[in-house]
């Protein structure tokens, strides 16, 4: 169902761009692309650079909002100035020129301010406090003005109102609203389930002056790009505001063809002025490309910084490295100067170069190498998704397709600058070679619907500029004979046609590639019980025997010698450690289990993973963060004789000596005292007032116990405890799974955990896994992180005290190594931990804010 609601959303996104193309070709279709150019060309140098200057401070002013937000927060890390607006600056730009300014500008945040040791939680409420500025600055000025100087809507699109009056009054209500709670901002305010505690009026104030200055500035670019001899800034920013909320609700990105559209129907007299338009046209380069230019250049920069200093330790980001944010913004390059060229192609040739060229070689091959441009950049739009996904043979298609543009530029005379920049983009590419490992075939990739609009997007805009600036009649083309006419033409509107034909072609072949490839696609790899068994005794970690439980699903790889153990909650696939098994493909089973997912409309998330896959959790796309450290005991350094373990020894000898008796028990032996077993579980939960989870450890299970040995105390022929012990078949490692004792006068607990760690030294075992405890010094999430850790990890013993648990542990003098969880970025963090609570709860659904609160508590 969700996956058919992206799918709606999406389309009506496009075809919302689609619509508003159509109405500005009506608006625009007294104008002649010579017009344009010329008032293009006729804009003062001083304006062009006043207006570059006015972009780039745009977009520094929006670094405020987050110096702001951190005052609001309260955060503890101490940023400075420069940190703040660097991590903005490039955000900010990724999140305006996509559209999606929670996929990219979000997640770039999170990832940039962990360098300075920013929590999640903090990047979460500064994303959401630098959200409601934005808007506020848009309910103020856009309150009043609507209010007092309203606009008529008649013709935009398509609107109900008369006037903007109902839109003005309407965004100065929330404003006084927003203002109003403010004043109470030491009260808490609950929305629902969520409880907002406002800021200070100061604080607002603040929020509404950066805001509004942002607006005005963004409002006076496009007014100083036009000509205005007739008309006063005031009718522009009128004008303005309804078109860019117009584009904001289209969910278009950067509002391109809405925002335009409306403009020309709002402007007096717009549409049949040619310096309007060029101002437009300017202003999208200006506010929108120039920025973004800026951005992917300084990322660029601020990747070589890093690898030469070599600080790889103190650029983990969220587990994130820069390099994973490089091969997205080398993706997003490729998409985009594949876009701005498409355009270009839709336009006429350079004379003079190709005067040039003429001269050297026969005409016919200029008109075949602007038709075999086109095509290249159509194969840089899809093939920019392959390298997102870090396919090698995407990186070696990139490199030729952009080679071979350059050649067709140089040939055909396109501007010199997108020369640069396919120059600039295949120098980067050459040294990132190493980030593209994956050895799948390109034909694997899989396009989403947000990527099918996209380029669609793309296709559809430069076929409207070819429309607009050929001026051709589209009726006349529905005749075969006109269209083979136009088609053989060595005009200018016969190249567009050529080249948009060629493209639509490719487009027409992917889709039915696409179509192919689910329809005829191989099934799932069939396995069994006995299958994740073998895998399970293959592996070196006792980690992997949580798969043997009931409450497991598995994803196989197609070798069947490594899985991955996952459950569903909800729209989360929230997977247990690392992919299990002794195999090198471990890394493509993660971006298996990532593709099966997002084809479900799913996240896949991960909890409790180790260091060694990080990297793959990041170029996946997932963030990762610390949850705490796992403690593990070199068994071959151990000695019970050693003075730091003399307390150990005082209660072994204290317990023996008291007439108990403690000894392993085989996995056949279970059936005889599974009853026992039971009542011991049952009167130890009823003492400890235990909480039951599931998928995690810690669950009495008996669908995997039976086939486990069990560490058990014993006097005179009473069971006083058991334990259950994983090992693993190549002795690599052992651990205490659950532990089940009755009362007594001693300390069974610690005396059982002491007693297995002795029999597997003695049994030839390298480590044995004390299990995950909460380390503060290395949370990067504040409290988030310290509530995850009661849930997540073996506390019960200790009251889900976690500094108690981290303390007992510490008395064995373990090594500690570092478990983080991995989830998809942004605000999805919440919904992650809802859906990790509902998956572990064995509660019902009206229950479940109960379990958590009382958890919580504890």
């Amino acid at each position: 169902m969700r996956k058919w609601i992206k799918f709606i959303v999406v389309s009506l996104g496009f075809f919302a761009f689609v619509g508003a193309l159509i109405l500005l070709h009506n608006q625009l279709k007294d104008l002649s692309y010579i017009d344009v150019i010329n008032a293009l060309k006729a804009i003062p140098a001083l304006r062009i650079i006043t207006a570059l200057f006015l972009a780039l401070l745009y977009y520094l002013i929006l670094g405020g909002y987050d110096v702001i937000a951190f005052k609001y927060i309260d955060s503890k890390v101490s940023l400075k100035l420069k940190d703040i607006l660097f991590t903005c600056f490039i955000s900010n730009i990724l999140g305006s020129n996509t559209g999606y300014s929670m996929l990219f500008g979000g997640s770039i945040r999170y990832r940039l301010y962990s360098v300075y040791n920013v929590s999640i939680a903090d990047v979460t409420k500064v994303l959401l406090f630098s959200s409601t500025t934005v808007w506020l600055g848009l309910l103020t000025i856009g309150g009043f003005i609507f209010t007092f100087a309203s606009v008529s809507l008649k013709g935009t699109i398509y609107f109900n109102f008369i006037t903007t009056r109902t839109i003005g009054l309407f965004f100065i209500a929330i404003l006084v609203l927003y203002v109003f709670l403010s004043t109470l901002h030491s009260r808490p305010i609950k929305v629902f389930k969520w409880t907002i505690t406002f800021p200070s009026i100061k604080i607002v104030s603040s929020q509404i002056l950066f805001a509004t200055c942002d607006w005005l500035i963004a409002s006076f670019i496009l007014y100083i790009l036009i000509p205005v001899e007739e008309m006063s800034y005031f009718v522009l920013l009128k004008a303005f505001l309804i078109s860019q909320l117009l584009g904001i609700i289209s969910q278009v990105p950067g509002g391109m063809g809405v925002f335009e559209t409306a403009i020309s129907k709002l402007l007096p007299n717009s549409a049949s002025n040619p310096g309007v338009v060029g101002g437009l046209l300017a202003y999208r380069m200006i506010f929108y490309f120039f920025p973004l230019l800026i951005a992917l250049i300084i990322l660029c920069v601020f990747e070589i910084m890093t690898f030469t200093k070599k600080f790889n330790k103190t650029t983990k980001i969220f587990g994130k490295t820069v390099s994973s944010v490089i091969v997205q913004v080398i993706a997003l390059s490729s998409f985009f100067v594949g876009m701005i060229v498409m355009f270009f192609t839709s336009t006429p040739f350079d004379v003079a170069q190709l005067k040039f060229v003429i001269n050297l070689l026969p005409v016919w091959f200029a008109d075949l190498s602007h038709f075999l441009l086109s095509i290249t950049t159509i194969g840089l739009l899809f093939v920019s998704k392959a390298l997102q996904l870090r396919i090698k043979n995407a990186w070696s298609i990139t490199c030729v397709l952009i080679s071979f543009a350059i050649v067709l530029i140089l040939v055909v005379g396109e501007p010199p600058l997108v020369l640069l920049c396919f120059v600039v983009l295949l120098v980067v590419l050459l040294a990132s070679k190493k980030y593209f490992y994956r050895n799948i075939s390109i034909l694997n990739t899989a396009f989403n619907a947000w990527w099918f609009s996209a380029i669609g997007g793309v296709f559809v805009l430069s076929v409207w500029i070819g429309f607009f600036v050929n001026k051709q009649d589209v009726s006349s083309w529905m005749h075969l004979d006109v269209f083979l006419k136009n088609v053989l033409n060595t005009t200018d509107a016969a190249r567009f046609l050529r080249a948009s034909l060629g493209i639509g072609i490719i487009i027409f072949i992917v889709i039915l590639q696409q179509i192919s490839k689910n329809l005829f696609k191989k099934p799932p790899i069939s396995f069994t019980k006995y299958d994740i068994k073998n895998i399970v005794d293959s592996s070196d970690y006792t980690y992997s025997f949580n798969a043997l439980a009931s409450d497991k699903s598995y994803i196989v790889n197609d070798e069947k010698d490594a899985f991955i153990m996952y459950a569903k909650s909800k729209n989360s696939w929230i997977a247990f450690g690392d992919p299990v098994g002794k195999s090198g493909h471990k890394n493509e089973l993660l971006w298996k289990f990532k593709e099966i997912a997002d084809n479900a409309s799913a996240k896949p998330t991960f909890v409790g993973i180790d260091h060694e896959f990080v990297q793959i959790y990041d170029d996946t796309g997932l963030n990762v963060f610390n949850i705490g450290q796992e403690a593990k005991i070199p068994l071959i350094t151990f000695d019970k004789e050693d003075n730091r373990f003399k307390c150990f020894c005082y209660l072994e000898k204290k317990i023996e000596n008291a007439g108990f008796e403690y000894r392993v028990m085989s996995p056949e032996q279970f059936e005889r005292y599974r009853e026992v077993f039971v009542r011991i579980n049952k009167e130890w939960t009823e003492n400890t007032n235990y909480i039951e989870r599931n998928f995690i450890q810690g669950k009495y299970d008996e669908s995997y116990m039976s086939g486990m040995d069990f560490g058990i105390l014993e006097k005179d022929s009473k069971i006083y405890a058991f334990s259950i012990i994983a090992k693993t078949k190549s002795k690599c490692e052992l651990s205490s799974g659950i532990i089940r004792y009755i009362k007594c006068d001693y300390d069974v607990f610690t005396y059982v955990v002491f007693k297995n760690i002795l029999w597997a030294k003695e049994n030839g075992y390298k480590w044995f896994n004390l299990g995950f405890a909460y380390f503060p010094l290395m949370d990067s999430g504040g409290e988030f992180i310290k509530h995850f850790a009661k849930m997540f990890m073996f506390a019960e013993h200790f009251d889900y005290n976690l500094v108690l648990l981290r303390e007992f542990k510490n008395k064995f003098c373990p090594e500690w190594y570092n478990k983080y969880v991995a989830v998809p970025p942004d605000k999805y963090i919440i919904t992650f931990v809802k859906n990790f609570t509902a998956l572990i709860s064995p509660l019902s659904t009206i229950e479940r804010k109960h379990f958590f609160k009382r958890l919580l508590r504890r």
